[in-house]
């Protein structure tokens, strides 16, 4: 379908990047908006300012976690950077320590301390994903 048509036919080159070739490390660090060293003005990675709705949303979520993971007893997988400079580490670990559930696991998983591993690492990412539910699965 022709682009005017669709912006959907449009070819999107930045799911996955090969962090060891600095040509694409170079891409992947031009592309990612939730870098704030390298957007100091942009929160988060918005590009507009934080709705009212949004931060109410957000505190809604903050305000209730530690509670509702001492409810979490389902498997679960967190898959996070340790050098994650959005969302810190610690917080994934905190989440595991409250929780219950005798099957869940943090998977350190680094990508250059980018927020968006799926992006960076699409096939090793979904590796992870995939590999963790077979293995419950089988």
């Amino acid at each position: 379908m022709p682009s005017i048509l669709s912006s959907s036919s449009k070819i999107n080159y930045g799911h996955s990047y090969v962090l060891s070739d600095p040509k694409q490390k170079m891409y992947a660090e031009m592309e990612m908006r939730d870098d704030p060293l390298r957007f100091p003005d942009v929160g988060l990675g918005w590009t507009r300012n934080t709705r009212w709705g949004t931060a109410g949303a957000f505190a809604k979520v903050f305000s209730s976690m530690d509670k509702d993971m001492t409810n979490a007893k389902f498997p679960f997988l967190i898959i996070h950077d340790p050098q994650d400079k959005i969302t810190f580490f610690e917080g994934s670990e905190k989440l595991m320590e409250r929780s219950p559930s005798n099957d869940k696991e943090l998977r350190r998983f680094d990508t250059g301390g980018f927020h968006c591993i799926c992006f960076i690492d699409l096939e090793g990412y979904v590796g992870v994903q995939s590999s963790w539910m077979n293995q419950r699965l089988a």
